[in-house]
């Protein structure tokens, strides 16, 4: 029985200094930094939703200190919104009309229940419902600055941001909060 090979975004230890995340990365091997395991991390969230037929751009790189990955689209979830492929169907409701380019960023959070039937995203959005906070994404478009990522990292940083390796830096996000139980409806 042949053993399964497996993408390698699937298995993505944060292990090496950046010293030795470069030496790997000269021969072609992964590095297994800090910065490339949070670049999967976002990854994975693309292939969950490619998993269930949203068209996801193709990649683009970034670089910094010496390593190169692929990035975006880049998706955060609360684990209250999807945690396996069947969440993800049930949570967009209509996977072809949900659009988002390569350089846009999602953030859904607060553990309320979100349900987005048409999302049109280039740029940057969040969305968080408080727990009891019931949200349907009838229609969304945006269209803004987003977030970008800087290699810039300064010496005056902790050292939880240095490993990274990057800053990100908010251009523009727009932003729907609901911070109280209820029913609510984005439609624009």
């Amino acid at each position: 029985m042949a053993a399964t090979q497996f993408d390698d975004w699937t298995y993505s230890p944060v292990k090496n200094s950046m010293d030795e995340a470069r030496g790997k990365a000269a021969v072609g091997a992964p590095g297994r930094s800090a910065l490339e395991g949070e670049f999967e991390y976002y990854a994975s969230a693309g292939h969950a939703l490619k998993a269930i037929g949203v068209k996801i751009p193709p990649p683009i790189p970034f670089s910094a200190s010496g390593i190169t990955v692929p990035t975006g689209p880049f998706v955060v979830v609360h684990p209250s919104f999807a945690n396996s492929v069947s969440d993800w169907k049930s949570r967009i409701t209509n996977p072809s009309a949900f659009s988002i380019s390569a350089r846009s960023s999602l953030f859904i959070g607060g553990g309320g229940d979100i349900h987005i039937d048409s999302l049109d995203l280039d740029g940057g959005l969040e969305i968080i419902a408080a727990r009891g906070a019931t949200v349907k994404v009838k229609k969304c478009r945006v269209v803004n600055e987003g977030v970008a990522f800087s290699e810039s990292v300064g010496d005056k940083e902790p050292d939880w941001k240095k490993i990274r390796c990057f800053t990100l830096v908010k251009r523009q996000v727009k932003s729907f909060h609901f911070p109280q139980p209820g029913s609510y409806v984005i439609d624009e």
